[in-house]
């Protein structure tokens, strides 16, 4: 069967409506909601169709969204309020229990720091940030972020690097249709990672997973 690449209701940053809507909850969702105090407030950052946003909606939390590409809001929960808007800019002028900065958003080549300095902003006194980073040695192994979810086939291809910047293409396919999601990214081992925190009045509180990829951070004060 030939596959062809879909050009429609693409956000600005390459990611495909239809592959998000396609993929289940996301795997952190627990990881999550273990953080968020019992009927607590959580921001997530970048939220997309909410994959995270619905279902901690869905356990009692009063959860915001943010996004900037409108169709991905269409499909949050009523019961969450989406915010249309640049993460990098945002300021809500309100604070969150929690704040979640998925989807590696920390390895932004360009607008990481500022995205970071959003989840500052956002976060109350003795609150939590949420921050999924790529593992520094993922390109070692590329092999492992490959697979099947719930019918998404996911391929990715890198096509240039160097010590700490790497380009590469994330290739979905549903059915016979293939969309491909183009990125540019920075490497941050953890003293680079502890220096973003630190650069935005942050600091890491510990590791939350067994490879170091979702970490939680404080307010320095």
């Amino acid at each position: 069967m030939s596959q062809t690449t879909a050009p429609a209701k693409i956000a600005p940053d390459g990611s495909p409506v239809a592959v998000y809507l396609a993929l289940p909850p996301h795997d952190a969702l627990d990881l999550v909601a273990d953080q968020v105090p019992d009927g607590g407030s959580v921001l997530d950052l970048g939220c997309g169709v909410g994959r995270l946003a619905n279902p901690l909606a869905g356990r009692g939390f009063a959860v915001t969204g943010v996004d900037e590409h409108a169709p991905m809001l269409a499909h949050l929960d009523p019961s969450v309020t989406a915010v249309h808007g640049d993460i990098a800019t945002l300021d809500l002028r309100r604070t969150f229990d929690i704040v979640v900065l998925a989807s590696h958003l920390v390895n932004h080549d360009r607008h990481g720091a500022a995205f970071v300095a959003t989840c500052r902003r956002h976060i109350v006194d003795g609150g939590g940030v949420l921050i999924e980073r790529f593992h520094p040695d993922m390109l070692d192994d590329l092999d492992h972020l490959d697979g099947v979810m719930d019918g998404v086939h996911v391929h990715h291809e890198v096509h240039d690097r160097d010590a700490t910047t790497f380009t590469a293409s994330a290739h979905y396919t549903v059915e016979a249709t293939t969309w491909t999601q183009r990125y540019r990214a920075v490497l941050l081992d953890d003293d680079a990672f502890d220096r973003a925190l630190a650069n935005a009045g942050l600091r890491r509180a510990a590791w939350l997973d067994h490879d170091d990829r979702w970490a939680l951070a404080r307010p320095v004060t």
